[in-house]
């Protein structure tokens, strides 16, 4: 959880303890628990009357230990004590409603209670007041897709893109929402605008031969069968594309979707590659115009073996 804008001056805690809530998310992000729950007591200590649950003082529209208190309840609700931290954040939120950060983590307390249209709304509260902030944008787009909310799922992927373009994730992650919002024609795009801006990419990159079968896969999927083909064949050619069982896969696929005489050869080399997948004897027998399903119930004693 980033602290990407400046703290306004009535939200700001002295510089001590200010050091001391930095420290604290730090060990909530790497699970430090106890550690963070003592962090976060340090600094409520300074000010004994917001120690407990059950302070009456008035609310102030922005208290400085607002998120604190907030950060103490989350850290409790992973240390199993949940309902003490749920009313320790909801306090926090009381504190401060103009707190990205107090924002944010109501919204992971509604999440982890399943809550998740009043979590991507709390997300959706804390981008007001910290509109670039990574890890809310990640953490918006994961319930987006959830609840498959495609249209604010796009949207949401093309800022993460706009703040970090030089990440590959974002560009895969946008190309990833178009397809599921249904709209091939952009993921398509994306992905060649993505594969234009790379250079020196690493021999055997996994990460970005995987990317090309995705590319692979957007062309198939448009039926733009004669292109991902060709896609496959260059890129498998160069090495590009390192997964041997995935590239006979496509190129099989592909060729009988072009009704090629390499279809049956490509077929076979697949069932020679592994004998025991039943997938290969299907797409072999439809290439043939026959189900492997028919023949099975017209010959039980002969079945594949």
């Amino acid at each position: 959880m980033h602290t990407a804008l400046p703290v306004p001056a009535k939200r700001a805690l002295p510089a001590k303890e200010a050091a001391l809530f930095k420290e604290l998310l730090t060990l909530y992000e790497t699970r430090q628990l106890k550690k963070g729950l003592k962090t976060a007591d340090q600094i409520l200590k300074k000010f004994p009357e917001h120690g407990g649950v059950c302070d009456t003082r008035p609310l102030t529209r922005a208290d400085p230990l607002a998120e604190t208190i907030c950060m103490k309840g989350l850290v409790l609700t992973h240390m199993g004590r949940r309902d003490e931290g749920i009313d320790l954040v909801k306090k926090g939120v009381k504190l401060d409603l103009t707190s990205h950060i107090v924002w944010h983590v109501f919204g992971l307390i509604q999440k982890a209670e399943k809550n998740y249209e009043e979590a991507l709304k709390s997300y959706t509260q804390a981008l007001r007041f910290d509109k670039e902030n990574l890890n809310i944008l990640r953490d918006a787009a994961q319930l987006q897709t959830q609840l498959r909310l495609f249209d604010a799922l796009v949207e949401t992927r093309h800022t993460l893109l706009r703040i970090r373009p030089t990440l590959r994730q974002h560009w895969i992650a946008l190309a990833v929402a178009y397809h599921l919002n249904g709209n091939l024609s952009e993921a398509r795009k994306t992905l060649e605008h993505y594969e234009r801006t790379l250079k020196n990419v690493a021999d055997y990159d996994i990460e970005h031969s995987e990317t090309l079968l995705y590319h692979v896969q957007i062309l198939e999927e448009m039926e733009d069968y004669s292109e991902a083909l060709s896609l496959l064949d260059v890129n498998s050619k160069s090495r590009a594309i390192i997964d041997r069982t995935a590239i006979m896969e496509y190129r099989a696929r592909l060729l009988s979707k072009l009704e090629s005489n390499e279809a049956e050869h490509a077929w076979r080399a697949l069932i020679e590659h592994n004998p025991d997948c039943y997938d290969y004897y299907r797409g072999y027998l439809s290439n043939q115009g026959l189900s492997l399903g028919i023949l099975t119930d017209l010959h039980p004693s002969s079945q594949l073996k």
